[in-house]
């Protein structure tokens, strides 16, 4: 993929049955191939005999709800996000 995509859930129009069963089948064949060590994106889809509409439409067929996505600083990598309370109890480092 030579993008990156925020995938949304698809309307209820777009959305069908075929492309849930597109959407497990394309699962199990990710996890059959966990021992091939490297292979590109293209060669996944052609193995997979899909093209990449059909499977970005089959992984949003997965999606149900939008994720929240936190707006971080690229400094806050070092910080953890853990409940306000708990943290301080554990000696960890908060986002508060």
């Amino acid at each position: 993929m030579k993008f990156t995509k925020l995938l949304s859930p698809l309307n209820e129009r777009d959305n069908n049955p075929n492309l849930h069963q597109i959407a497990s089948w394309i699962l199990k064949t990710f996890v059959d191939m966990r021992l091939i060590v490297e292979i590109s994106f293209d060669q996944f889809l052609s193995n997979l005999q899909l093209d990449e509409k059909t499977y970005l439409f089959a992984l949003q067929s997965t999606i149900w709800k939008l994720p929240l996505v936190l707006k971080c600083k690229p400094n806050d990598i070092r910080t953890n996000v853990f409940n306000i309370h708990v943290g301080p109890l554990w000696e960890a480092n908060t986002n508060a």
